[in-house]
């Protein structure tokens, strides 16, 4: 269904013309996984060092270190065939490991082969309620989590100069269970060592959110703090990315709850989409607008979205109608 309308989508609104976020993101994707399966792993080494040497944005302006981090494994075909999906992830756990063995400085090689490790546990552990994991799950995701802690710590030297290493370790950490003055200090650490660095702000972010026992009145003295930090490079626009990054989370009902600040998620949203005009960007602008239920805002941005509607910042057609005619209404 999502596919089937993806396709209407672009036929009537001819988005193959621009060549922005979402085709850089499949390109990115693309290329890492096929240089992966065919172990070129010099290939990717290549093309990360240049994209940390340089900081290289991707046309939203977040980073394309962490997007590589997000998109790995993301192309390569994958059938659930049983519990934890062993057969799917031993052949990428047995690659990365070559990878792994053969660039032993590597910060991206260790990422990658905790990334599958920390993966192949959640696939053990499942999407469920916590309620409904029974124990030999949750043994096998703490025992690959471990597996991934391991690979990662064995790059710490190289990693405290890799802001991505950074946020794979404190999100890793977050995950294991790490008492909090150890979260809080490998948090502020990396702050201090990569002010810019957005994916840190992000993590920070989730750990406050009230199902990590967090609460919202903590997440948005964070967003204060986080925006305020970074003025200087990016205005307001920290604000807005941080509530941004925990849409799937809040939804409609968390944005708009009291201590939700509405006003500033707007003004820096501006502040992004006048440094960053990609349709990426102005569609998701749009779609929060209209989840907050501000109909000026919506009409604004979707009038200068036009024809460049992205898919995948409406997850469905429905969603993409309903903001549209509500505005228009």
């Amino acid at each position: 269904m999502f596919r089937s309308w993806i396709v209407m989508l672009f036929a009537c609104c001819a988005m193959g013309a621009h060549a922005g976020e979402s085709e850089m993101r499949k390109a990115l994707g693309v290329e890492f996984d096929s240089a992966f399966q065919r172990g070129d792993f010099a290939a990717i080494e290549a093309r990360y060092a240049r994209a940390l040497g340089s900081r290289e944005r991707m046309p939203s302006g977040v980073f394309v270190t962490s997007q590589m981090v997000y998109l790995m494994f993301r192309s390569l075909p994958k059938t659930v065939e049983a519990k934890g999906n062993d057969a799917y992830w031993k052949p990428i756990e047995d690659q990365a490991h070559k990878w792994f063995a053969q660039y032993p400085k590597s910060t991206i090689a260790a990422i990658a082969l905790s990334k599958a490790y920390s993966e192949h546990g959640w696939d053990y552990r499942g999407t469920g309620y916590a309620s409904t994991v029974g124990k030999e799950d949750w043994a096998k995701l703490k025992d690959y989590l471990a597996k991934a802690g391991v690979a990662l710590s064995s790059r710490a030297e190289e990693g405290r100069r890799d802001p991505t290493w950074r946020w794979q370790m404190l999100h890793l950490g977050r995950l294991a269970g790490w008492p909090d003055d150890k979260y809080r200090e490998f948090a502020q650490a990396s702050l201090e060592e990569f002010p810019g660095y957005y994916d840190t702000y992000f993590e920070i972010a989730e750990a406050m959110l009230p199902q990590w026992g967090g609460s919202m009145q903590q997440l948005a003295a964070f967003a204060d703090y986080a925006a305020d930090r970074t003025k200087k490079t990016d205005g307001k626009a920290l604000f807005a990315r941080i509530y941004w990054s925990m849409h799937g989370y809040l939804g409609p009902s968390g944005l708009s709850q009291p201590e939700v600040d509405w006003p500033s998620i707007r003004a820096g949203f501006d502040d992004l989409v006048k440094r960053y005009p990609d349709p990426w960007n102005l569609n998701y602008y749009a779609r929060i607008a209209c989840d907050v239920g501000d109909k000026a805002t919506t009409r604004r941005v979707l009038t200068a979205v036009g024809e460049r509607v992205d898919p995948m910042a409406w997850e469905t057609r429905a969603n993409w109608m309903r903001c549209k005619r509500w505005a228009e209404g």
